[in-house]
């Protein structure tokens, strides 16, 4: 922060904020030295790979080749802070990869938490962050439970999704990455419909919801009317029950889970879990209870041995992992991969939340705008605007956000949405499915020129192409209208006006390219000008605005035409 800023803000304030604030600065300074210094020790990977203590390479040195890894750092046995307050366990976990199985990527490692959290904790509720993602709010987690925790929404929330936003970018935010219109606007008109999406990050978890537990249903109190029949009564707001075979609390037997106690026992229930959960019997055990009680009999070494199991890559195959465990249906992604299609997906699969009546919307193109057609139009962008500002007012959303996330909307829309509708429907209805590939995140990707870095892709081809047309569309109506070769100026004007919309709307990706104008590569440069060129020259020869004659010719009928 500048200093002058900074004597500014202290203006007015007590002696004990200020000396608390530079008391939290130092250490602050202090804490990113020692970080920094980590980094520098121990960021640089050998050039042979890690190795452990004992000089042996270590496993995980080949990320996509590597057997399953569990280090436990703190443990049941207690480590405490210098405030003698006892820290919580912290276990790094790395699941099995190998070449010949496909992992999922996040999915699959959302999978492997879960189980192997499970058989360690077994905690009701699960943090899914990535790995340069930062909590700006100290009480996020304290304010979750309030939600997740309240008497009458408990049974029926599943997760709690945090804004994922991203600060010191452009302080303009010409490329959204505040997201306060997604966030402020659009999630907000999804409540009511199962509520908001989910990112699959910065996101609470529910353990039973994502075990596959059904929504409690509502049960129907009846009363008898003055008649004697029998009426739904409304006072049931509250009562719930749920549709999922759970056992009590009081089932003590299964709190001593001995070697084939549970297929003894229950051999239909151990049957239908094994099939969606897999065969790990101490897995399924922590499925049945709501904490760490079934671990009471059972040593370190054989949870340690079923985590390794639950991790494994061929644990998830014939089971209902992916399916009907972790399979949240409003789920979508972020800026995360620049071709996403999971939306689609969701639309047309048969777990769809929502009935969705397909609207055939027909586009006519009026050669002559009538004056009764004009009223109309005019009521319809009248309604148009009426909505935008009702939307602006109700969700106090600032004008300059609202304009920031039409413009990234235009550009998406003729770009990575367009194409993953394309993509989509090609596998949905002719089963003809597109290799798509995605980026390897990486932890060190937090810097502004990194985010800021445009990565060329043959996506940017169409917005370069409108782009073209529309600038030489607008040349050419000016040389026409400077040269007075129109006899209409309404209809210019009209022409000029949404042409210079079109190129407004994608003034952000114009400002991107032409940043690295020096990095575009040819094949971009190539088709952008040959679908330019050809556009222009059916537009020329299609030219909608002019009435054609149909009739005889002059040569024909004569003075007579």
């Amino acid at each position: 922060m500048n200093e002058t800023v900074l004597k500014n803000c202290l203006k007015g304030w007590t002696s004990p904020f200020p000396d608390n604030r530079k008391n939290s600065s130092r250490l602050y300074e202090e804490f990113k030295v020692r970080i920094n210094g980590l980094v520098i020790k121990y960021g640089r990977v050998p050039f042979n790979g890690l190795k452990m203590k004992d000089g042996t390479p270590w496993p995980g040195n080949n990320t996509n080749n590597h057997p399953g890894m569990i280090q436990i750092l703190f443990g049941r046995g207690g480590v405490y802070d210098n405030d003698c307050e006892k820290f919580p366990r912290l276990v790094y976990i790395s699941r099995e990869k190998r070449p010949d199985f496909k992992h999922n990527k996040n999915a699959g490692s959302m999978n492997a938490l879960v189980r192997v959290s499970a058989l360690l904790t077994n905690g009701a509720y699960i943090l899914n962050l990535d790995c340069n993602q930062y909590i700006n709010n100290s009480r996020a987690l304290i304010e979750a439970m309030c939600f997740m925790m309240d008497p009458i929404t408990l049974k029926k929330v599943c997760y709690i999704q945090f804004p994922h936003r991203f600060d010191g970018i452009d302080a303009n935010d010409r490329y959204v990455n505040h997201n306060t219109v997604f966030y402020n606007m659009n999630l907000k008109g999804l409540d009511g419909i199962q509520g908001p999406l989910c990112f699959g990050t910065g996101c609470i978890f529910s353990r039973k919801a994502l075990y596959g537990y059904d929504p409690p249903s509502k049960l129907k109190h009846y009363r008898k009317n003055r008649w004697g029949s029998q009426i739904k009564s409304s006072n049931d707001t509250h009562s719930y029950y749920s549709s999922t075979l759970v056992l009590d609390e009081d089932s003590s037997s299964l709190l001593v889970m001995e070697r084939g106690y549970l297929e003894t026992e229950f051999p239909s229930v151990s049957l239908s879990l094994e099939m969606c959960f897999g065969q790990s019997p101490i897995f399924l055990a922590s499925i049945l209870v709501g904490d760490d009680r079934f671990s009471q009999s059972t040593t370190h070494e054989e949870i340690l041995r079923e985590a390794i199991q639950v991790i494994s890559c061929d644990y998830e195959e014939n089971t209902g992992w992916g399916r009907e465990v972790i399979r949240i249906t409003t789920y979508s992604t972020l800026k995360y991969d620049f071709l996403n299609k999971k939306d689609l997906k969701v639309l047309l699969s048969k777990r769809a939340t929502t009935r969705i009546l397909f609207l055939t919307i027909i586009c006519f193109i009026y050669l002559q705008i009538t004056s009764e057609a004009s009223i109309w139009l005019i009521l319809l962008l009248l309604s148009v605007f009426a909505n935008i500002v009702l939307e602006i007012r109700w969700n106090e959303v600032g004008i300059e956000n609202w304009w920031r996330n039409r413009q990234f909307w235009v550009t998406a829309g003729i770009s990575s949405h367009l194409f993953a509708v394309l993509q989509g429907s090609c596998g949905a209805v002719l089963r003809l499915f597109i290799c798509s590939r995605s980026r390897t995140k990486s932890c060190a990707e937090g810097s502004e020129v990194k985010i800021s870095k445009v990565r060329w892709t043959s996506l940017l081809i169409l917005p370069i192409t409108i782009t073209l047309v529309n600038l030489i569309a607008m040349a050419v109506g000016i040389s026409y209208a400077l040269g007075g070769a129109y006899a209409s100026w309404t209809l210019q004007f009209i022409k000029l006006l949404f042409t210079f919309l079109v190129i407004i709307h994608l003034y952000p990706f114009l400002k991107g390219v032409t940043s690295q104008r020096h990095q575009i590569p040819t094949i971009l440069v190539v088709w952008s000008l040959l679908l330019a060129f050809l556009f222009s020259l059916l537009w020329i020869n299609v030219n909608p605005f002019t009435t054609h004659f149909h009739g005889p010719s002059k040569k024909d009928c004569g003075i007579q035409c």
